[in-house]
């Protein structure tokens, strides 16, 4: 009898728990479909009124309700990361590939098997001594300074590098060092929000791919370019500030129009809120974007859940992080 019950008091544990993880996964899907009706609603009303001249093109009817929609959503994914319940299955590849490890902190390198985009074979690191970048600054591409990111990925021997702090997404030495030309970058599954200004990234020459990131504040702008990059935008949710004159997506740097008119830089399947705008240019062909193409991007939809635990984690050793 002792054990019927204690199997009976598990059964319904198991029933209890199968709920409220069914609960939560609908309520992330209705909130993530209705950011996505509302921003398709703000989009008709900004296109009607753009016709009597009222508004401009890119203005929203109420962008102040949708911005505390999008910052809901966002405290609400926060809360649930807390649970722990979708820690080992997020839908982002990199945490599903480590998280649920309980000895993640003795197997530390073992996430070079997790990389995806560009550096998914970037693997040489691995086994190599630890490189701590201490220095942002990128002056002189030929001998650079030690501490420095291009004087790590020079080196001859593998290394693993890590940074001592936040430093800025500059990717390119300058305009006129056109070594960088064969740059491949990926960006992906990052939350950009409170106290970012610009340069998420900033690119000059090479391929870009910025793919499922949630953008929640800047400044300036959100993506820029100098010196001809390609850049691909794909699955991004981009939530545009308050100021009216701070809308724009994306920043062309040192160029005049008629000269960026010719850089391939395309937004697909990106969503936009409160009133942001990306300004395309370049070819449309898919075949212009092959080499900033480096992993299939998700729905913008789901972005909220690949993103959730970005930034500083709070892992506890012995335990899934």
């Amino acid at each position: 009898m002792a054990v019927s019950k204690s199997f009976l008091a598990l059964s319904l544990t198991l029933i209890v728990l199968a709920f409220f993880l069914c609960v939560n996964a609908s309520t992330i899907a209705h909130e993530t479909e209705e950011l996505k009706s509302q921003s398709l609603s703000n989009s008709s009303t900004a296109d009607k009124l753009s016709d009597d001249g009222a508004w401009n093109e890119h203005a929203v009817k109420n962008p102040e309700e949708v911005a505390a929609m999008v910052d809901m959503t966002i405290r609400n994914s926060t809360e649930r990361r807390k649970l722990g319940f979708f820690s080992c299955a997020t839908g982002n590849p990199i945490d599903d590939c480590w998280r649920c490890d309980r000895k993640w902190h003795l197997r530390r390198k073992r996430l070079a098997n997790c990389a995806i985009g560009f550096g998914r074979n970037a693997v040489g690191g691995r086994d190599g001594r630890y490189y701590v970048v201490t220095d942002p600054s990128d002056n002189d591409a030929i001998n650079p300074r030690p501490g420095t990111l291009r004087h790590a990925v020079i080196q001859d021997l593998p290394l693993w590098i890590v940074f001592k702090r936040d430093m800025v997404m500059l990717m390119g030495h300058s305009d006129s060092y056109t070594r960088d030309k064969m740059m491949q970058v990926t960006i992906a599954y990052n939350h950009f929000g409170e106290g970012l200004i610009q340069r998420m990234p900033r690119c000059r020459h090479g391929y870009f791919h910025v793919v499922n990131n949630d953008y929640t504040h800047w400044v300036m702008y959100a993506i820029g370019g100098s010196a001809n990059p390609t850049i691909n935008s794909q699955g991004n949710r981009f939530l545009a500030p308050s100021n009216p004159f701070a809308k724009e997506v994306t920043k062309r740097v040192g160029s005049w129009q008629g000269e960026w008119k010719q850089w391939n830089w395309r937004s697909q399947g990106d969503l936009m809120l409160n009133g942001a705008y990306f300004t395309k240019s370049g070819a449309a062909a898919p075949a212009s974007y092959a080499r900033a193409s480096s992993l299939g991007a998700k729905p913008s939809s789901v972005v909220s859940m690949l993103t959730y635990s970005s930034g500083a984690l709070k892992c506890r050793i012995g335990m899934r992080c």
